[in-house]
């Protein structure tokens, strides 16, 4: 009966109303910044804009005069995070490693501590990891890590993403509903007590082990075993409600990587590329709240299109380390609960 109903929850389609606006704004949003430097003749620079836009994908319950407030806040954030892994690279592969798992844990304090909501650290330790790993790739080769050419372009997408958000405040209809939507505190206050307290251990325990498999296994591997258990752990203290997430997790990045091969085969042009992410992320914004697992066969291709910049040495390579790497950061996250149960139990004796 216990699995059946673990199994019901895994598979159930939330009846949720259908938010094309958000959804399209979030599309348009990730679009718009590449579209800029592929006019402009800098096709190069399209992706690194481009990350930007998740900006728009954040505070979508509160209404737009408090997200005008708070949005610069995780702009900055999402900023200082890939500035951030861009230093760690310099100390190569190891130091990489390190940067993105602290940044991981702290992103995840904050996010929890604030009561940011979805997607929460997710994106914070996609974009660490992976232009941190782009980074040791380019010193690796070139000796030298060229910041312009990915802050330059991630700052401008960041920026237009919060004009993108803020561009219905232009109608007076809209400035006078200064509400917030239902279920959301008029107000984000910092707390780390309770639950927040019990999913930040959580996740820095898990992190800590995913930056020790993930140093022995290569640092172009190590981000995603980390964003793997942040992924997990960060949603909910509820053990079934993680376990379902982890099984979602696995089911989902399984389907979406079969997406990624085929996309990653294809000769894509720049522009090419952006209308398949914004596809992509328009979709995922339709979906992520009806269930996850489903949302996730769009937003893994989505990842690996942003992490490879679109040219993997080896999609074979990349698919299959993928997969592996998913399990291990599914396991990791499993394991942290089960110890933790298990030493709750104890203690209660």
């Amino acid at each position: 009966m216990e699995l059946r109903s673990w199994l019901r929850d895994f598979v159930a389609i939330r009846p949720i109303p259908t938010r094309w606006g958000h959804a399209i704004q979030g599309g348009v949003a990730v679009l718009l910044p590449g579209l800029v430097f592929v006019v402009i003749g800098r096709p190069e620079l399209a992706l690194a804009a481009s990350n930007g836009g998740f900006l728009a994908l954040y505070l979508g319950g509160l209404s737009r005069t408090r997200r005008a407030r708070l949005l610069p806040i995780l702009g900055a954030g999402l900023f200082a995070a890939v500035a951030l892994a861009l230093l760690g690279a310099q100390a190569g592969a190891a130091g990489a490693v390190v940067t993105v798992s602290v940044l991981a844990v702290g992103a995840t304090i904050l996010t929890v501590g604030w009561g940011v909501g979805p997607p929460g650290a997710l994106f914070f330790v996609l974009l660490a990891g992976a232009f941190s790993t782009l980074g040791v790739q380019e010193l690796e080769a070139e000796g030298s890590i060229d910041f312009a050419s990915v802050l330059g372009p991630l700052a401008v997408g960041l920026v237009l993403a919060y004009a993108i958000v803020m561009l219905p405040l232009a109608l007076p209809s809209v400035r006078e509903r200064t509400g917030l939507a239902p279920g959301r505190n008029a107000r984000l206050s910092f707390s780390l007590r309770g639950e927040a307290l019990v999913i930040v251990v959580r996740v820095a325990v898990a992190v800590l082990v995913a930056a020790i498999v993930g140093l022995l296994l290569g640092e172009d591997r190590a981000y995603w075993i980390v964003l793997t258990v942040v992924t997990v752990l960060q949603t909910s203290v509820r053990r079934r409600m993680s376990a379902i997430r982890a099984g979602q997790r696995l089911v989902g990045t399984l389907l979406g990587l079969g997406i990624f091969a085929l996309l990653a085969l294809l000769p894509l042009s720049a522009l090419t590329l952006l209308i398949i992410i914004f596809v992509l992320q328009t979709v995922i914004e339709l979906v992520i709240a009806r269930n996850y697992g489903l949302a996730l066969i769009f937003i893994t291709p989505l990842a690996l299109l942003v992490a490879t910049q679109s040219d993997p040495s080896d999609v074979g390579a990349v698919v299959g380390e993928r997969i592996v790497d998913t399990v291990i950061g599914a396991t990791i996250a499993l394991v942290v609960i089960l110890v933790e149960h298990a030493y709750v139990v104890r203690r209660a004796r």
